[in-house]
């Protein structure tokens, strides 16, 4: 998201990252659901796919984009038109928000 909209939707953005949070948080106490609903929608039958499928959506480090993450998805993106996209880490990825966020919960078990 643009720094610009960031803050003059910074409202917004926070509560959309709470609920993502939160969903994440029930995702990992109801893997079996999980794993059901992710063989139904996404129609994935192999127990091994269907494990990392699972394993991908409540990555221990979320929501935070670790440097393996945004590199992976540069990799993903690169594929589709064809074209290497030259960015760092550290020129998109700002953690501070997200900081904002998760202090108050900071010692608060799920």
């Amino acid at each position: 998201m643009r720094k610009d909209a960031v803050q003059t939707k910074r409202k917004a953005v926070k509560s959309f990252l709470v609920a993502l949070m939160e969903a994440t948080e029930r995702q990992k106490k109801h893997k079996e659901l999980c794993l059901r609903l992710i063989r139904k929608h996404l129609r994935l039958q192999d127990p091994e796919v269907v494990e990392a499928a699972y394993e991908d959506g409540v990555t221990r480090s979320y929501p935070y984009f670790s440097e393996r993450q945004f590199e992976v998805a540069l990799e993903l993106m690169a594929k589709s038109p064809g074209q290497a996209v030259v960015l760092s880490h550290k020129q998109v990825v700002d953690h501070r928000l997200l900081g904002e966020i998760t202090r108050p919960f900071a010692g608060n078990p799920s």
